[in-house]
Formats: C-alpha cells, structure tokens, sequence
C-alpha cells in the first residue's frame, strides 16, 4: 500500500463512513500529516481534477490555510467538548462561550504574529511572495 511504503504517520485514509467518530480538525490533521503522500497520489493520477489539486495543494498559501483550520478546528472541538455532557449549568456554560470568545480577541493579533495558538500554522514555512 501506498502510504506503508512511504512510511508515512497513518497507514490508511479513512472512508467516509469511518470519519464520523473523528472531529473535523482531526480529519484536518490527519490530511496535513499526509499531505506528502497525498500529493504523491495526486500526481499518479491522470484527471484533471486531480491535477488541479496537485496543483493547489504546491501553493504555500493553501497549505497554510489548512494549517490555520487545523489549529482553529483544534480550538472549537475542544470548546466543544467542555459544553458535551450533562451537570453543566447555563451559567457555566455562558461563562465557557464567553471566555471563548476572549480568546478569539487574543488569537487575530497572534495569527499574525508568533503564532502561539496556532502551533500548526508556526511550523509552516513562510511564503516568500
């Protein structure tokens, strides 16, 4: 198989009816972690869908698009589990939402900055364009 002989960090993609347990930002993760693979694909395919992906998928600024849905994605699942489950009161909860939304106050100048919020989007090298 592919990605076995690549070594890569996943041994297989996951269909689409085995994606439902995992959250949007670790189905993110987990095509940025095989993105090398993934283009290596690509480019053994003969569609021209394929090739426009390829495509997409060379420019620096896409893959920091998705480095940034990584990290946000990161950020909402785990606000969304803090309001999952039951013994939770309105005010509790109101107080959760609230000092998330504090810190998407704090993340616009981080993006943009050091990027300590956004480990993913830190580690992506920097377009020189």
């Amino acid at each position: 198989m592919l990605l076995q002989e690549q070594e890569a960090a996943y041994s297989d993609l996951l269909q689409h009816s085995d994606v439902r347990w995992l959250s949007r930002g670790r189905v993110l993760e987990r095509f940025f972690a095989l993105q090398k693979e993934a283009s290596e694909f690509l480019s053994s395919q003969k569609s021209n869908k394929a090739k426009d992906l390829l495509a997409r998928m060379q420019k620096p600024d896409f893959i920091a698009q998705i480095a940034f849905l990584c990290d946000i994605m990161g950020h909402l699942n785990t606000l969304n589990l803090q309001l999952q489950g039951g013994g939770s009161s309105v005010t509790e909860i109101l107080e959760k939402v609230s000092a998330f939304r504090v810190n998407l106050d704090l993340f616009l100048p981080d993006v943009t900055g050091r990027k300590t919020h956004f480990p993913t989007l830190r580690d992506v090298p920097v377009s020189s364009a």
